[in-house]
């Protein structure tokens, strides 16, 4: 796996023997507090079918993801989707699969972090 950082988003992806190719963006930051909400995207390039298949190596414990739309930018097809993070601190990992060919994939990790604010009235 690889990642990249273009414009304050961080894009993930993995190399393949395929001429289908996924990576999934994640906006400027991989560490979120418990319960939070990410909005992440997905792009597949080459192949017939420009989708995507989302899900969490952890499994349920590993927070849920929500499928979004899709936008067409610049020839390009954007899967978005909603990530929430589970309650329980740790590393996860988003997996992002081509319908089109099972073997081709990307993976964001993604880090859940207890807030280090203080409580309020300390």
């Amino acid at each position: 796996m690889a990642a990249i950082l273009v414009a304050g988003t961080i894009w993930y992806f993995m190399r393949g023997n395929s001429d289908i190719k996924v990576s999934i963006s994640v906006p400027g930051r991989t560490t979120v507090s418990p319960r939070a909400k990410l909005e992440i995207q997905a792009v597949v390039n080459g192949g017939d079918k420009k989708d995507v298949l989302w899900s969490i190596q952890e499994g349920a414990s590993g927070g849920s993801i929500e499928r979004g739309g899709a936008v067409m930018q610049q020839g390009r097809m954007y899967l978005a989707a909603t990530y929430t993070a589970p309650a329980q601190p740790g590393t996860y990992h988003i997996i992002a699969t081509s319908t089109e060919d099972h073997s081709q994939q990307a993976v964001a990790q993604i880090t859940v972090q207890k807030s280090t604010k203080p409580s309020p009235g300390h």
